[in-house]
């Protein structure tokens, strides 16, 4: 895997199995280049006897001048989504984060009402500790 970003002209990181390629997309040629790298990614994964699972490959257009264009892996056509999940963090194609905080913030509730209605009776010291320990660090992550 570790030879992956070398055999592309697109930027890429990877951490641990998850690998993302990207560019900025100018003209007709950048749409080219990157189709191009996604190519040798399959020659790659090929090569070493590997398969993609295409329905977690995803393409996320960034920007309002971005035209969309569709790309493919073994001619399958790659799902675009408006926003996607990574390390914890949600993406969005216009790059606002307030889908992530959203998230987080739905997540935070739902533990903060499993807590309440876990307990019949709680203390407020209690409720301090479970919710400085629980509910916080999800808030400030």
């Amino acid at each position: 895997l570790n030879d992956v970003p070398d055999m592309i002209t697109s930027c890429c990181k990877i951490f641990v199995d998850d690998t993302k390629i990207y560019r900025q997309i100018s003209s007709t040629d950048d749409t080219n280049f990157l189709q191009a790298d996604l190519n040798r990614l399959v020659e790659w994964a090929n090569k070493w006897h590997l398969q993609f699972n295409f329905s977690k490959c995803k393409i996320l257009h960034i920007g309002r001048r971005n035209p969309s264009t569709p790309y493919y892996m073994s001619n399958t056509v790659l799902d675009a989504v408006c926003e996607e999940k990574d390390l914890g963090v949600t993406f969005s194609s216009n790059m606002s984060f307030s889908a992530h905080c959203s998230n987080i913030a739905a997540r935070a509730t739902r533990i903060l009402n499993l807590v309440k209605h876990t307990f019949t009776f709680m203390e407020p010291i209690m409720f301090t500790k479970l919710y400085k320990s629980i509910i916080r660090p999800l808030l400030e992550y």
